[in-house]
């Protein structure tokens, strides 16, 4: 299975977010927590810079979990058609 770092929330698999109730609301809550209590500042270089970053983390993040997603209905459907075939 893929693990997926997601901002500094611990590694996650698919099994951990999909098959547990609120799982991906839960990760979209820690990742919505974490990045407000961040100190952003928009009114230097280095902090746009950094507003960037952390905007391109939460983009990849959401990524990987749409990615974990598929990822799970994939194996589901492998394992419906292996039902369907006996």
């Amino acid at each position: 299975m893929t693990e997926v770092a997601i901002l500094s929330v611990k590694p996650l698999t698919p099994a951990a977010v999909f098959q547990t109730q609120n799982g991906v609301e839960d990760v979209v809550s820690k990742l919505e927590r974490e990045v407000r209590a961040m100190e952003l500042d928009p009114t230097t270089e280095k902090g746009r810079k950094h507003i960037k970053s952390v905007a391109y983390q939460v983009s990849r993040s959401k990524t990987a979990l749409e990615e974990m997603g598929k990822l799970v209905t994939e194996e589901a459907m492998e394992l419906v058609k292996r039902v369907d075939s006996e």
